[in-house]
């Protein structure tokens, strides 16, 4: 198999990619079936393994995330959550603030606000025809 460029330059993608090569020769061992004892024990220890290189994939990673001042998945998940619980105080202490009956909104018209908020003048009576004067 011929690697691209990208790959060599990304060293995470080549571990990404061996690791999911050999989980899935594992699992395709596996489903087959081990039948004896040590095909168990090999199995198990190359999964350790696997979870090893995973748990250390995760640490360079944070390491790597703190060195350029960036935060990690986790923090970002913990950041969200916290500010999840603050926005629900908020929702709440709001709630408890402003009375239940909602705020009257303005009709949806074409029309803008304060042409409908003025009152409109009422109909003067029909105006007289002017007399002529005579002379």
């Amino acid at each position: 198999m011929a690697l691209s460029f990208s790959k060599i330059s990304d060293p995470l993608e080549l571990l990404r990619e061996a690791l999911t090569r050999l989980e899935a020769g594992l699992n395709a061992l596996a489903a087959g079936g081990i039948k004896s004892h040590r095909g168990m024990r090999a199995l198990h220890r190359a999964i350790a393994v696997v979870v090893g290189i995973q748990r250390l994939t995760d640490a360079f990673s944070d390491d790597l995330l703190r060195s350029v001042n960036l935060p990690s998945r986790m923090q970002l998940d913990e950041l969200t959550a916290t500010l999840r619980r603050i926005e629900d105080k908020l929702d709440s202490l709001h709630a408890a603030l402003v009375p239940d009956a909602p705020l009257p909104r303005p009709p949806r018209t074409r029309r803008p606000a304060a042409a409908m908020t003025e009152p409109e003048p009422e109909p003067s009576p029909p105006r007289r025809p002017a007399r002529r004067r005579k002379a």
